[in-house]
């Protein structure tokens, strides 16, 4: 019979299996228990364990608006983020952009080491902003993007960077910044 909706949290690990299970199949269904969530198809089943615990509302996090936008060309910055990330700290793997209208300034240094480098990319931006990122988690997120040019949409150093990809208007990547010293 079919239900409402619902909502549960499940391990990222069941996934790729649940995914390889719905392949080809018409019909599958769930049973949630109180700890336990199964599906079952034709030919499989899956069992995960439910996440238990009270988790923050993440779209309260995800800006609806922002003040500064920058078009990239996004294998340029990919390029960029990868040499200079080689200079950033590697506990901190902290990159400085440093955005204008016309170029983004990325800096990584490692002061304990005595190390530091800096690039330019051509951007086009509505605004200046001074934001430091994790280079790692920053190149995920590139990574992501499908379209040539990333279109980076922030408010200032303290909140979230969203990435908007024309190939895919609908997906919300983010990362969040690190604080520059």
């Amino acid at each position: 019979s079919e239900c409402g909706e619902f909502g549960v949290i499940l391990p990222s690990s069941s996934f790729k299996p649940l995914l390889s299970m719905l392949d080809g199949t018409n019909e599958i269904s769930v049973v949630i228990g109180a700890k336990n969530i199964s599906f079952n198809t034709f030919d499989s089943q899956l069992h995960c364990r439910l996440i238990e615990g009270n988790y923050p509302n993440f779209k309260a996090v995800i800006p609806t608006s922002s003040d500064i936008e920058v078009k990239v060309h996004k294998g340029e910055l990919v390029d960029s983020v990868a040499r200079v990330g080689l200079f950033a700290n590697k506990t901190t793997a902290l990159l400085k952009l440093l955005i204008n209208e016309n170029t983004m300034e990325l800096e990584g240094s490692d002061v304990n080491f005595s190390r530091k480098a800096n690039e330019n990319v051509k951007v086009e931006s509505n605004g200046t902003l001074d934001i430091g990122v994790k280079g790692d988690f920053f190149s995920i997120c590139l990574s992501h993007i499908v379209s040539d040019d990333v279109i980076l949409k922030m408010n200032s150093g303290n909140k979230p960077i969203v990435f908007a990809d024309s190939a895919e208007p609908s997906k919300v990547i983010l990362v969040m910044p690190m604080l520059i010293n």
